[in-house]
């Protein structure tokens, strides 16, 4: 996960701090990489498929941790997997498997210290891991939020906007989003590594007219990311040399100069490596997130080359549309196998379209109309869904009993003790109204 070598490679523009610092300020927190760390301690559990809460209650420490620092923290969890990063993702499910096997073959000659080694590389964190997480997050009035695609850009969207005032990862992928303050391996009384862009001008060693973020994000997918391996023989320092020294504004076509910057006859940049390069740039800028604030959603930055972010850093071929919003958490989802394509769309949906009775029309209509019938109000929201099939099912005999309840509210007889004498409730000038009461009488 990350730039190899990145968090050592900052050190002029990071500090060692302290998350008390924010205190009164809201932090984001890139929630799967507690659950992997949470998930350490109970491998053995998870690999053979066993009941344990042991990664949950992990988490839910540092959570406590962060409240009683009087910091609001804001969990974000990973949506959809990215076009980008299928490569990587089926070598480490590849990498999962072979773990799984080999901590297998351990355990059944008796080498149990050496299976559980095999066994913390073979965990998956699950949805229905997440799932659980946010239930507990949800009983405790922490928010949290279900990214479109990965929690990366979505972290650093909150941190850019300042809903966030800082982020808290793992992943030193998180720098290249944009993110202005990230702090990196925090430990359980809040001290991790404090990095602070807006000293980035003194890791690249070049005057402060020259620097540029977007040089920064190209030295460091150079050096090889999740996106895009590196060249042989890249590593951050070359690239850092690299990116400083050239001139040319279209960085694509600098790199077919790198084999004579470095005289290495052997080394090749391809056309494929150059167009993969600008996919890699392009992935890391634009892709889609939800914004909390307006409920829609929005690219992390805008972009005017549509093409090339809707085939590599946001869309895959499948039945959902990349543009609709994920949402905010403040509404839990029924299943824990419910997929993240699936959930990520729902609640929103479901608060504003569900189907409500209107007592003036004698009708049922949604609370506020929607033109997507098979989408967000459809398959993909469980709410919504039940409450469409019930609406198509009221008989004739529903409608009618639904009548008399009403009518039974609002016009039955009482007493009334001034003028000694029985009277409705509310009076009605409407027979068929009338009719109904009395025959539910």
């Amino acid at each position: 996960m990350g730039i190899t070598g990145l968090i050592p490679f900052l050190e002029k523009a990071s500090r060692r701090a302290n998350v008390d610092e924010f205190s009164g300020c809201t932090v984001a927190i890139d929630s799967y990489c507690w659950l992997h760390k949470g998930a350490f301690a109970c491998a053995d559990k998870i690999v053979r498929g066993e009941e344990t809460d042991i990664h949950i209650k992990y988490c839910l420490k540092y959570v406590t941790m962060l409240l009683s620092k009087n910091i609001k923290p804001i969990l974000v969890f990973d949506g959809r997997h990215l076009p980008a990063k299928a490569m990587t993702e089926a070598k480490r499910r590849e990498s999962r498997d072979i773990s799984k096997k080999r901590a297998a073959e351990l355990l059944s000659l008796g080498q149990i210290d050496e299976a559980r080694s095999f066994m913390r590389r073979g965990v998956d964190i699950t949805h229905a891991m997440a799932l659980s997480l946010i239930k507990e997050c949800r009983r405790r009035n922490v928010d949290c939020i279900v990214a479109p695609y990965e929690a990366d850009s979505q972290l650093a969207y909150l941190n850019v906007k300042n809903v966030a005032q800082l982020v808290i990862t793992e992943d030193s992928d998180l720098i290249l989003f944009g993110c202005t303050k990230v702090l990196f391996k925090m430990d359980l009384d809040g001290n991790g590594t404090l990095v602070d862009t807006a000293r980035l001008p003194l890791v690249m060693r070049c005057p402060i007219e020259r620097y540029s973020f977007d040089r920064f994000r190209q030295m460091c997918i150079m050096s090889g990311c999740d996106y895009l391996a590196s060249l042989p023989g890249i590593g951050l320092a070359k690239a850092r040399q690299f990116v400083v020294a050239t001139q040319d504004s279209n960085f694509a076509n600098a790199l077919k100069k790198l084999p004579s910057f470095f005289n290495k006859s052997s080394l090749t940049v391809t056309d494929e490596y150059r167009a993969a390069f600008l996919q890699a740039e392009a992935t890391f800028k634009h892709q889609y997130v939800y914004d909390p604030l307006e409920r829609a959603m929005r690219r992390l930055t805008e972009t005017d080359d549509e093409v090339l972010c809707t085939k590599w850093a946001t869309a895959e071929c499948s039945d959902r549309a990349p543009h609709r919003p994920a949402y905010f958490y403040s509404a839990m989802m029924d299943s824990p196998t419910t997929k993240s394509r699936h959930f990520i769309w729902a609640a929103e949906a479901t608060f504003k379209h569900q189907y409500v009775y209107d007592p003036l029309e004698r009708a049922m209509r949604r609370l506020t109309e929607t033109d997507d019938e098979e989408g967000g109000c459809g398959s993909s929201s469980i709410v919504v869904e039940v409450t469409h099939r019930c609406a198509l099912s009221v008989t004739d005999e529903y409608r009618a009993a639904f009548l008399q309840a009403e009518a039974t509210f609002k016009h039955q007889y009482v007493y009334d003790p001034l003028e000694r004498e029985m009277k409705r409730l509310t009076e009605t000038d409407d027979e068929g109204e009338r009719e109904v009461y009395e025959q539910s009488v």
